[in-house]
């Protein structure tokens, strides 16, 4: 169970027989270094050791940049099943991703998004043509590196 469910959990409040939970924001930033982490995986090609990174300081995140995290999860899922001619799984992942990654065009972290998320939408045009019987040839060298911003 993580930090947020435990707290949660603790404070809840008793009203008659029912129990209602205290419901309250509490922001818990992300851990930068692992995203670092995660982001170097991503762009060595290492898309399903990313996920892993990512996805454990996801589930311990809140707020605006938990959203943030499992889009780009899912793109790195994405392409984890594209290059495994996994391409329906590739379509779902890719079309979950960059929907929860739209809102925070064109950048989010000092993470570029605009130019990423175009990118990544071509390799989902080829995940769509492999589901119909194309026959892929994806180029690992092609795909989008996360990049920050300098500004």
């Amino acid at each position: 169970m993580g930090v947020v469910q435990v707290l949660l959990t603790l404070l809840q409040i008793s009203c008659s027989r029912l129990i209602f939970p205290l419901f309250f924001l509490i922001l818990l930033p992300m851990n930068l270094v692992q995203f670092e982490r995660g982001i170097d995986h991503f762009n060595r090609g290492y898309f399903f050791e990313a996920h892993d990174i990512l996805e454990d300081i996801w589930r311990e995140t809140t707020g605006p940049d938990r959203l943030f995290l499992q889009g780009l999860i899912q793109v790195s899922v994405g392409f984890y099943h594209l290059f495994n001619q996994n391409y329906k799984g590739a379509v779902s992942q890719f079309t979950k991703g960059l929907t929860k990654l739209e809102p925070y065009k064109p950048s989010h972290r000092k993470v570029e998004l605009a130019v990423f998320s175009e990118r990544v939408l071509g390799f989902r045009e080829q995940a769509e043509r492999g589901l119909v019987g194309a026959v892929l040839n994806p180029d690992e060298s092609s795909v989008p590196k996360i990049i920050y911003l300098t500004s």
